[in-house]
């Protein structure tokens, strides 16, 4: 072999080489290839299993809560219970002419029963915000389907129409009596905040007006005197009629204030000038108050009047002087009262004192045919002419 004979073998020898080594390549990516794809789908496959076990687990965990929050598995036991439990929250709530009727049920390939209940009557929005927050703070199987709220006219109420669907599973644990528990979907955590912040809404009707107050103002008392007003209350809007008096601000401890009627009482102890701050709130949605001032001026009670007595029947209007009768060289005066019992005499000599009827008086001297005495610091003379004591005429000093 010659040397280009050589070289072409080494040529030769050196193709065959670089095109079996391609096509080995070729046959190891190819292999390498599938391999990588097999592996992607097998891990695809472990995903969409991983996928649907962690599914299935949670469906698992629903239906154990679902069955946790089911009425009783007993079809008639549960509507029983259910209904009842309904109609005590209507109660509870308030509303008027309530009833609580059960419609229909749904059977579902005996995994669960599905019941349909309706809630009528009549109330304020206050107290339909009270239902609905007692029927969601439950954690039953339970949900709203269809509320209607309809004003009824020249009232504050609503006509109500609530319809509501309860699940009874049928592999729910056994139980006699419904066991509520708190749910977690609400906000707020009391029914007063729900009302307070839904319910004092006026949805259906123009803006609520404050009340107005009357009858306050300025007043006198006297000390250990009772003193007594009454706040008047009178609303613009004519639905507004119930009141509830409150008060803001006292300048005594013992004064007291009658809620319902507004009517304000205290007995004061000492002289001087005390405020007291009244409101009264209407029952408007939102209620409206009003505040006005009462101002007690307290004095001293002033003296009461001299009593004046007075006679029922003045007998010095109906003596007179019978005559003048000596007496162991003594003059007397008789004097005849009438009205008394068997026409009293009375006998009377100088110096003596007497009182008959209104006169008052001592006798001073005595004439032949009358007498003088004196009465209220003052002389007067009485004579047998038949006057009668009470116009017995002065005599001169």
């Amino acid at each position: 072999m010659n040397s280009r004979e050589r070289i072409l073998a080494i040529v030769v020898g050196a193709l065959a080489v670089v095109v079996g080594g391609y096509f080995f390549y070729s046959w190891m990516a190819s292999a390498l290839q599938l391999r990588r794809s097999q592996i992607v789908n097998l891990q695809k496959k472990l995903v969409d299993q991983k996928r649907l076990v962690a599914q299935t687990e949670a469906a698992k965990a629903k239906i154990v809560a679902a069955q946790q929050r089911s009425l009783p598995p007993q079809k008639e036991l549960a509507r029983t219970l259910y209904q009842d439990w309904l109609f005590d929250r209507v109660h509870d709530a308030g509303i008027a002419d309530p009833k609580v009727a059960y419609t229909t049920q749904v059977v579902e390939r005996d995994l669960y029963t599905a019941f349909n209940f309706t809630i009528t009557g009549k109330g304020t929005l206050s107290q339909v915000v009270a239902l609905l927050y007692d029927i969601h703070s439950v954690d039953f199987f339970h949900r709203i389907s269809r509320l209607s709220l309809r004003p009824i006219k020249d009232t504050k109420q609503l006509a109500i129409s609530i319809t509501l669907d309860a699940v009874s599973m049928l592999d729910a644990p056994q139980a006699s009596q419904l066991v509520p528990r708190p749910a977690k979907r609400l906000a707020l955590s009391s029914r007063e905040e729900y009302v307070k912040a839904i319910g004092e809404r006026n949805l259906f009707g123009p803006a609520n007006r404050a009340p107005s107050l009357s009858g306050l103002g300025r007043t006198t008392a006297e000390t250990g005197r009772e003193v007594e007003v009454t706040a008047q209350a009178t609303d613009p809007d004519v639905l507004d009629k119930s009141f509830k008096f409150r008060m803001e601000k006292s300048a005594a401890e013992d004064a007291r204030l009658d809620p319902a009627s507004g009517r304000f009482r205290w007995t004061p102890r000492r002289r001087g000038t005390y405020e007291f701050d009244i409101s009264v709130t209407d029952d408007g949605l939102p209620a409206k108050t009003t505040t006005e001032r009462l101002v007690v001026t307290v004095s001293d009670p002033q003296a009461p009047p001299p009593v004046t007595r007075t006679l029922a029947f003045d007998e010095a209007k109906y003596t007179v002087l019978a005559g003048i009768v000596a007496k162991n060289g003594a003059s007397e005066v008789w004097l005849l009262v009438r009205p008394r019992s068997e026409n009293q005499m009375l006998k009377l000599g100088v110096g003596e004192k007497f009182e008959i009827g209104s006169v008052k008086g001592v006798v001073k001297s005595i004439g032949v045919e009358d007498f003088t005495f004196e009465s209220d610091g003052k002389l007067k003379k009485l004579t047998t002419s038949g006057e009668v004591l009470v116009n017995a005429l002065a005599s001169p000093q």
